[in-house]
């Protein structure tokens, strides 16, 4: 086992907890309403940062890949010239505009943006886990709160399947996500759930000298992509449910909760 089953447990808790929340801050943003000519009209309001883009679900394909070839591109190049200020400062920045479009489902535009702003400044400087995991659940649900009704379910199928492929090849082949992983954890900047603990570990030497056992410190992490990748899923497939179905919104959340269901399964036998 690469960890420890309660640390394996709390990981896949973790990827649950977003999943749910996520999905339900969709249906919970969703305007549903019976338009004048009795058709059924789904809307979702301006988010705590501003308007989504005017761009249908091929634009919104392209836009995600896009970014994710220049991000990548970007991480790759700071890392090498060693400005990690500066990936630090973009990092925060993400996290701000995410964590309130999350919060701001709920609470007041302001008051989202404000508590996103300490929230992204406490992530960045902290080194405190529990604050550093909760404000990834709180990302990923306010990136599925912007991006799922912009997508639909078949686009997002084919990204998904590219990304897979493009993932099989940047930790196998190229090793050039490993690398990542590793620079961004160390400067506390890793896009992802991170849980540090001390492992019971013993040596061969120490066995044979005297016996001894000694701890050492292992950190489970689970990367960003496999946490925000499926929650789009879902969410476009709840908005799907809702929009070309007419199924209530809060029963397409709940039918919508099998699909994180079944990844957390998969997730847990890797």
């Amino acid at each position: 086992m690469k960890h420890t089953m309660p640390v394996t447990l709390l990981i896949i808790g973790m990827f649950i907890a977003t999943q749910v929340f996520g999905l339900f801050s969709i249906a919970y943003s969703m305007q549903v309403y019976t338009g004048d000519g009795g058709e059924l009209v789904v809307d979702y309001p301006e988010t705590a940062v501003g308007e989504r883009p005017e761009m249908g679900s091929f634009g919104t394909f392209a836009y995600i890949l896009f970014s994710i070839a220049i991000g990548t591109g970007l991480i790759l190049l700071l890392i090498r010239l060693k400005k990690i200020r500066i990936w630090r400062l973009l990092f925060f920045f993400a996290v701000w505009m995410s964590v309130s479009i999350a919060l701001g489902v709920y609470i007041s535009e302001w008051a989202s943006i404000s508590a996103a702003f300490v929230l992204a400044l406490a992530k960045i400087y902290s080194k405190n886990a529990a604050l550093f995991n909760i404000t990834e659940i709180l990302m990923y649900s306010g990136i599925a709160v912007f991006f799922a009704p912009m997508i639909d379910v078949w686009w997002m199928g084919a990204l998904l399947v590219i990304v897979s492929v493009y993932d099989i090849y940047a930790v196998w082949k190229s090793k050039h996500m490993v690398k990542m992983a590793k620079s961004m954890t160390k400067n506390n900047v890793f896009a992802g759930f991170s849980i540090p603990y001390k492992r019971r570990a013993s040596s061969a030497k120490a066995k044979a000298a005297s016996k001894i056992s000694h701890a050492r410190e292992s950190v489970a992490i689970l990367g960003g992509g496999d946490i925000a990748f499926p929650l789009l899923f879902s969410g476009s497939a709840l908005n799907f449910m809702v929009t070309s179905l007419s199924i209530p919104k809060y029963q397409a959340f709940a039918y919508s909760l099998a699909m994180p269901a079944m990844v957390a399964l998969a997730l847990f036998a890797l």
